[in-house]
């Protein structure tokens, strides 16, 4: 799961850096699509550690706000 977690990372970091270098934001969807697997990693990891940890059914409710609108615009 870190490896997961640390891969996606760093995958936007790169993706981020290009986009802003090239101003070319046809990319933005499938960074938003990374960024919201990212946050549903990182809430199912809070979730693990603490039951009742506020962040984590955060970080949950807004990566599928993520996932939905990426997907969305991946389609239209």
């Amino acid at each position: 799961m870190i490896l997961v977690r640390i891969g996606l990372a760093i995958i936007l970091i790169f993706l981020s850096s290009y986009i802003i270098i090239t101003k070319n934001f046809d990319l933005m969807t499938p960074m938003m699509l990374l960024l919201g697997m990212l946050m549903l990693f990182n809430g199912l990891v809070e979730r693990q550690k603490d039951k009742k940890s506020f962040w984590g059914y955060l970080f949950i409710t807004i990566s599928l706000f993520l996932l939905v609108f990426s997907i969305q615009g991946l389609i239209l």
